[in-house]
C-alpha cells in the first residue's frame, strides 16, 4: 500500500485558545453557536454522542489515519493536555473500528482529554457507556485492522465534512458537533454573547 503524504507526521506543540475563552463557550449550546455562525462549522448530522448527556468543549488535537487503524489513537496521549478534544479522521467509514473501550478510556480518563470525535467507527460501545467516555462517532463495528499505520497527529484533517486544524475549538452536545476556527473564536464569542442577551438562551 502506498503511504499517504502525511504518514508519520507528529506535531506535539500546537497553539490552543486561552482557557478562560474555552470556559466561556461551555455556557452555550451547539444550536446557539450554530445560529450565531449561520451553520458554518457544523459537522455531518450522523456524528452523534454516545449518550444524549455528553457535552464537550475544548481545543482540537487532530488524528489522521485509514479506516480500521488504531495506531494514531495509541500514540496521541503524548500530544494531549487536559481538556483537549481528540478529532479522528477515518474518512467517514462506518465499518472497521479505529477506537475501542481501552484506548478511549486511556485517552479520556488516564490522560484527561475532554472528549473524542471520530469520523469513523468505534467498537466496545457497551464498555464505553459503562465508563462514561465522552465520545462522538459515525458508526459501530467490532472489526479493526490493528495498529499498522499510516497515521499522523496534529495535522489538518476533515471530520464530518469540516476541515479541522489543531487548536480549533470543538463544542459538542446532543444536537451534534461544531468547529470554530482558532482565529474566529473571539468574534464568535461576541456574537453568542450578544445573541443570548437578546434571546435569553
Amino acid at each position: 500500500m502506498n503511504r499517504h503524504a502525511l504518514h508519520g507526521i507528529v506535531h506535539d506543540a500546537i497553539e490552543r485558545p486561552p482557557t478562560e475563552i474555552v470556559e466561556r463557550f461551555k455556557a452555550f449550546s451547539v444550536a446557539t453557536i450554530a445560529r450565531a455562525c449561520r451553520g458554518n462549522g457544523l459537522m455531518h448530522h450522523e456524528i452523534k454522542p454516545l449518550n444524549p448527556g455528553i457535552r464537550i468543549c475544548g481545543p482540537a488535537v487532530t488524528l489522521f489515519g485509514r479506516q480500521g487503524d488504531a495506531n494514531m489513537y495509541q500514540g496521541v496521549p503524548d500530544s494531549l493536555r487536559p481538556g483537549d478534544i481528540v478529532i479522528g479522521d477515518a474518512a467517514g467509514a462506518k465499518s472497521l473500528a479505529v477506537c475501542g473501550e481501552r484506548v478511549a478510556y486511556n485517552i479520556c480518563r488516564l490522560f484527561k482529554a475532554g472528549g473524542m470525535v471520530i469520523d469513523g467507527a468505534i467498537r466496545d460501545k457497551a464498555g464505553m457507556e459503562e465508563e462514561g467516555v465522552p465520545i462522538f462517532y459515525r458508526g459501530v463495528d467490532p472489526k479493526l485492522f490493528g495498529a499498522s499505520g499510516p497515521g499522523a497527529i496534529n495535522v489538518p484533517v476533515q471530520c464530518g465534512g469540516v476541515i479541522v486544524y489543531p487548536g480549533d475549538l470543538i463544542i459538542g452536545d446532543r444536537d451534534g458537533v461544531i468547529v470554530i476556527k482558532r482565529g474566529e473564536i473571539l468574534k464568535v464569542l461576541e456574537k453568542v454573547d450578544c445573541g443570548s442577551e437578546r434571546s435569553g438562551d
